[in-house]
């Protein structure tokens, strides 16, 4: 909750107050929105992913120290993906 306030303050005083001159505010709102909404979805992932994928390795008989690197790698392409 606490990330996703910070995350639409910021994004709302960089695209609100900062918008170019003619773009209506509305945008600027939804813009806000859409960031928001896009960080929230990727914290909740990679809480979720990062808990589940050791239980995932070690089920599988594999070392549970690849899951740090692997959920790095899956949620730097998921970020992208869910931002753009």
């Amino acid at each position: 909750v606490i990330l996703g306030l910070g995350g639409f303050t910021r994004a709302f005083f960089s695209q609100y107050y900062f918008r170019s001159p003619g773009t209506s505010g509305a945008k600027a709102m939804r813009s806000c929105i859409a960031v928001t909404a896009a960080l929230v979805v990727i914290v909740v992932t990679s809480a979720v992913l990062g808990t589940c994928l050791p239980f995932a390795l070690a089920a599988l008989g594999l070392d549970v120290a690849h899951a740090g690197p692997s959920i790095q790698v899956v949620m730097d392409i998921g970020g992208v993906i869910i931002t753009c």
